[in-house]
C-alpha cells in the first residue's frame, strides 16, 4: 500500500517526467530543423551570392572592354581594375563552398576560362593594339570566353538554386513530422496528466474532502458519524484520529449533558421555592427557564419568545438589557401591578445581560421581586411620619416662638446660665424642625402629592446661585470649589428650588468630609439626551460595605460626626427620580480617597 508521500511522488514524479519528454523532444525537433536551415545557407546560399557577384563583375569587365574599343581608355582601365580582383574574389569563395555535383567542375572551368578572358584583356589594353585588332580580338577570342563564363556560372546557379527548392521541401518535411510528433507527443502526455490527476482526486483529494466534510459536520454537532477513507496511509491514519476525537466527544457530550441535565433540575428546584419570578432567556429572545411563580403569575413558560409574551413591559426590559443599559429596581414608583384572586400584588423587576468570558452576549436574566407587604409596610410608615410630623409641627411652632421670645427678654432678664440653656434648646428645636419639614417634604415626594414647578431651564441658573450661596462657607474652611460647565450644554427640565436643593446636599455633603486645602468639583456636560451634574471631592470617601445605603432614609455612616438625620441624599434621591433623572454614587476611579456624586436630568424636547 502506497503511502501519501509516494503517492505525491509518483504523480508529480509523472508529471515533471512528461513535461521533461516534451521539452527533450523539443529540443531535438529544433535542432533537425535548425540543421536543415543551415545546410541550405552553407551549401547553396553562399554559392549563389558568388556566382551572382561573379556575373556582376563579369558584366563590368566586359563594360571595361567595350569602353578600351570606343576609345575611353581611362574608364575602361578603370572597370577593369576594380572588378578584376571582385571576380577572383567571388570565384574563390565559390571554389570553397562547392558541395553539389558538377559544382566543382563548372568552378575549374570557368577559372580557366577567367585566366584565358584575363590574356585577351591585356592584348586589348595594349597600346600598340588597333582598332581592328581590338575588334577582332573581343569578337573572336574575348566575346566567346565571357559567354563561356556567363553559361557556367548561371549554370552553378542554377544547380544551386535547384538544390535550395530540393532542401527547402526536406525541411517542411520535416517540421511537418515535427508537428505531429509533438501533437502525439502531447496527446499522451495529456491522456498521462489526466490520469495522473485521477490518480490524486481519488487517492489523495477525495479522502481530504471526506474529511472536510466530516469535520464541519461534528463542528455542527453531529457527532453519531464516523468517516471512512479506504486507504491505510497516512490519511487513513488521519481517519481514524478524527473517528477517536468524536468518540470521545460523545462520551464527553453523555458526561456533560447528564452533569448539565442535574445542574438544570437543581436549578429549577432551587428557583421554584424562591418568592421572586424569575425568568432567562436566551440572546434571540426565548424563555429557557423560568419558576412556579413566573410561570403562575406571569404566563412566562419555557421556550416562549419575548415577543409573544402578554407583558408588554417585558420586552423593553429585553431590549434595554441588549442596549446595554441593564434594568434596577427604581423604587416602588416603577413597582409592576398584576391582580390576582381579588388581590393587587406588586413587583419591582430587575434585568441583566449573562455574558460569557469573551463579553458575548449569551442572555438575560429578569428577576420580579415582589414588595407587596414591603410597599404597604412603608406606605403605612411613611403615612404615619407624616401624620406624627404634621402633629408635632404646631406645637414645636409654639415651642420655638417661646423660645423665640425669652431670648428676647421681653418678659424678663435670664441670667447667663438661663441664657445658655433657652439658647441650646432653641438650636435643637429648629434641629427638630428642620428634620419634620424634611419628613414631610419626602412624604409628599413619595406620595406624588409633591407640586413641582418643571420649567425649560439654563443650566447656569441652576448652578451659579447655588456655587455664590455656599462660595463664603468654602473658603472659611480653606476648601477650593471649582466650577466646570461645558458650553454646550442644553436647557434642562427642572424645578428650580428642588434641583437647587439637590446640589446643596451635594456640596454640602461634600464639605463635610473635604479636609482644608483640598478641591470640590462641580461639572456639568451633555451626556446623550440628558445633562449629568457631577460632584467630586478629594475627602475621605465612603467605605463600600455602606455604598448601596447612603440613599435609604435616615441612613449615616456609622462612626462619623456629622449633623443631620440623614435625609438629605434620600429626599435628594427622590427629587430626582420625580424629574424623571438618574442619581448614583461612585469613588473615584484612580483609586485615591475621595467621592463622586451625580444626578442626570432630561433635556428640554
Amino acid at each position: 500500500m502506497l503511502g501519501l508521500r509516494q503517492k505525491l511522488i509518483l504523480s508529480f514524479g509523472g508529471l515533471l517526467i512528461i513535461l521533461f519528454t516534451i521539452s527533450y523532444q523539443s529540443m531535438t525537433l529544433l535542432a533537425e530543423l535548425s540543421l536543415s536551415i543551415d545546410v541550405i545557407l552553407k551549401e547553396n546560399y553562399r554559392s549563389v551570392i558568388a556566382v551572382q557577384d561573379m556575373k556582376e563583375s563579369l558584366e563590368r569587365l566586359d563594360s571595361g572592354a567595350l569602353f578600351l574599343i570606343v576609345g575611353n581608355t581611362k574608364e575602361g582601365q578603370e572597370l577593369i581594375d576594380i572588378y578584376t580582383p571582385r571576380f577572383l574574389d567571388a570565384m574563390k569563395i565559390a571554389s570553397t563552398n562547392t558541395m553539389l555535383p558538377r559544382e566543382k567542375e563548372l568552378t575549374r572551368e570557368i577559372t580557366t576560362l577567367f585566366t584565358d578572358f584575363q590574356t585577351q584583356i591585356s592584348r586589348l589594353s595594349s597600346a600598340e593594339t588597333t582598332l581592328a585588332v581590338q575588334q577582332e580580338i573581343y569578337f573572336q577570342s574575348l566575346f566567346p570566353s565571357f559567354m563561356a563564363i556567363k553559361n557556367a556560372a548561371d549554370e552553378i546557379l542554377q544547380i544551386n538554386q535547384q538544390n535550395m527548392v530540393i532542401a527547402n521541401q526536406i525541411a517542411r518535411d520535416k517540421a511537418t513530422r515535427a508537428r505531429q510528433q509533438m501533437y502525439w507527443l502531447l496527446t499522451a502526455s495529456l491522456v498521462l496528466t489526466f490520469a495522473f490527476l485521477f490518480f490524486i482526486g481519488r487517492t489523495i483529494l477525495q479522502p481530504l474532502r471526506r474529511l472536510t466534510l466530516f469535520a464541519r459536520q461534528v463542528g455542527a454537532g453531529k457527532l453519531d458519524l464516523t468517516v471512512q477513507v479506504p486507504y491505510k496511509d497516512e490519511l487513513g491514519n488521519l481517519a481514524d484520529a478524527f473517528n477517536l476525537m468524536v468518540e470521545r466527544l460523545r462520551e464527553l457530550r453523555r458526561t456533560e449533558q447528564a452533569r448539565l441535565l442535574r445542574t438544570q433540575q437543581t436549578t429549577q428546584l432551587a428557583i421554584d421555592n424562591l418568592p421572586d419570578a424569575i425568568v432567562m432567556f436566551s440572546h434571540d429572545g426565548k424563555v429557557e427557564l423560568a419558576n412556579r411563580n413566573a410561570v403562575e403569575l406571569f404566563g412566562l413558560r419555557p421556550q416562549m419568545r419575548v415577543q409573544t409574551c402578554p407583558q408588554p413591559w417585558l420586552l423593553a426590559l429585553i431590549e434595554s438589557c441588549l442596549a446595554g443599559k441593564p434594568v434596577r429596581a427604581q423604587g416602588y414608583q416603577s413597582a409592576i401591578q398584576i391582580t390576582r384572586k381579588e388581590q393587587e400584588l406588586s413587583f419591582l423587576p430587575q434585568a441583566e445581560a449573562i455574558r460569557d468570558t469573551t463579553g458575548r452576549l449569551i442572555g438575560v436574566v429578569v428577576v420580579l421581586s415582589e414588595v407587596t407587604l414591603l410597599r404597604k409596610a412603608d406606605e403605612v410608615k411613611s403615612g404615619l411620619l407624616a401624620t406624627v410630623s404634621h402633629e408635632l409641627r404646631a406645637p414645636l411652632a409654639s415651642l420655638r416662638m417661646a423660645l423665640y421670645v425669652l431670648l428676647q427678654e421681653q418678659i424678663g432678664e435670664l441670667n447667663p446660665k438661663q441664657l445658655e440653656l433657652t439658647m441650646a434648646a432653641r438650636q435643637d428645636a429648629d434641629r427638630l424642625y428642620e428634620i419634620i419639614e424634611d419628613l414631610l417634604d419626602l412624604s409628599r415626594l413619595e406620595t406624588d402629592t409633591a407640586i413641582l414647578d418643571i420649567q425649560p431651564t439654563l443650566v447656569r441658573d441652576l448652578v451659579n446661585p447655588v456655587v455664590e450661596r455656599l462660595r463664603a462657607t468654602f473658603q472659611e474652611q480653606g476648601v477650593t470649589l471649582r466650577l466646570d460647565i461645558d458650553p454646550a450644554t442644553p436647557k434642562v427640565r427642572a424645578d428650580n428650588t428642588r434641583i437647587q436643593l439637590v446640589l446643596t446636599n451635594f456640596l454640602e455633603n461634600a464639605l463635610k468630609h473635604t479636609p482644608s486645602g483640598g478641591t470640590i468639583t462641580l461639572q456639568v456636560k451633555p451626556e446623550a439626551n440628558q445633562v449629568l451634574f457631577q460632584v467630586s471631592d478629594n475627602g475621605e470617601g465612603i467605605p463600600e460595605i455602606y455604598r448601596n445605603l447612603i440613599f435609604e432614609r435616615f441612613f449615616r455612616i456609622p462612626g462619623q460626626k456629622e449633623n443631620g438625620a440623614g435625609l438629605g441624599l434620600a429626599i435628594s434621591k427622590e427629587i430626582v427620580e420625580a424629574h424623571q433623572g438618574q442619581i448614583s454614587y461612585s469613588p473615584l476611579p484612580s483609586g485615591e480617597s475621595g467621592s463622586i456624586f451625580r444626578f442626570s436630568l432630561p433635556v428640554k424636547e
